[in-house]
């Protein structure tokens, strides 16, 4: 359920973001970076777990999603792009 919430609200962001021209790439390249981060997910919790889950196994896989998660955020904050991006950008309001 998450997964559908998030991916409608996704396609809405990028339906009115992306100019009228580059909706198809935009589209495509949105449901290739869903698909990679499923394949990814579905590797680290087939690598973590084996043969079967085990509680250890649950908490090392928390703390791999937690680093992931702490890496990406540093990232973000540290993009100069998005932070010239936001302060020569117009505002976007809900229709």
């Amino acid at each position: 359920m998450p997964q559908a919430l998030a991916s409608v609200s996704n396609q809405a962001a990028l339906y009115r973001l992306v100019p009228a021209e580059y909706i198809g790439t935009a589209a495509g390249l949105s449901r290739t970076a869903v698909y990679i981060g499923a394949i990814a997910a579905s590797s680290l919790i087939g690598g973590v777990f084996g043969q079967a889950p085990t509680t250890p196994d649950l908490h090392v896989l928390a703390w791999v999603i937690l680093g992931v998660a702490v890496l990406l955020t540093v990232l973000t904050l540290a993009d100069r792009r998005l932070r010239d991006a936001d302060a020569g950008s117009a505002t976007v309001t809900a229709a």
